[in-house]
């Protein structure tokens, strides 16, 4: 079986991770997914 990859990001933090990590999973119930998120330096 092949591995699937997800990849979900985002870039402020007024913006919802969760939400496309759902998506993808809906699409792909058995992805592996990655997250980045907002970070400031």
């Amino acid at each position: 079986m092949k591995k699937i990859y997800g990849v979900a990001r985002i870039s402020t933090k007024k913006q919802n991770i969760e939400r496309q990590v759902r998506n993808i999973l809906e699409k792909y119930p058995h992805a592996h997914i990655i997250k980045e998120t907002y970070t400031r330096n």
